[in-house]
């Protein structure tokens, strides 16, 4: 077994270090005592095992965001647990999923008028746009710029 899997299995059988749902979570004098059997365990400096926790975590984290959340009812919307990961360690960190959940982010423009800037601003480009398609060759390099801004806000009003 190599490092970084006995690494995991130590730290996952000390849910203080990653529950944050644990009673002793927050204290640090626990932590710091797991953290010293974990090194003692692994026989490497503890500033080398916390650094190659962390890496882990954050590698498992950035995996976890490349999940596509789709929205219910959606057709043939894949479950999280077909979704395997292209890591390495992916599963082995599985446990971590649900203290990892990415928060819920707010924009500070309410929803209506996002939707509305969206839509308006696409009716203005739409028909130059469609007039563009209409007209034969490749689009003129003044259109370019209008049918990228055209494209991202589609994705926008989509998502």
């Amino acid at each position: 077994m190599s490092f970084e899997e006995n690494l995991i299995l130590e730290v996952q059988a000390r849910p203080l270090l990653w529950n944050k749902q644990n009673e002793h979570y927050k204290n640090r004098n626990k932590a710091h005592e797991e953290w010293e059997k974990i090194t003692r365990s692994l026989g490497k400096p503890r500033e080398v095992v916390k650094t190659k926790w962390r890496n882990l975590r954050d590698t498992f984290q950035k995996e976890l965001k490349k999940i596509t959340v789709y929205r219910s009812g959606d057709p043939g919307s894949p479950t999280l647990t077909n979704y395997t990961g292209k890591w390495v360690y992916f599963n082995d960190l599985w446990f971590l999923k649900d203290v990892m959940k990415p928060r819920e982010t707010e924009g500070n423009c309410p929803e209506e008028s996002q939707e509305s800037e969206a839509n308006s601003a696409e009716q203005d480009i739409l028909p130059e746009v469609m007039r563009n398609a209409q007209t034969k060759g490749p689009p003129r390099k003044s259109m370019v710029p209008i049918l990228r801004q055209h494209h991202s806000l589609q994705r926008q009003t989509v998502t």
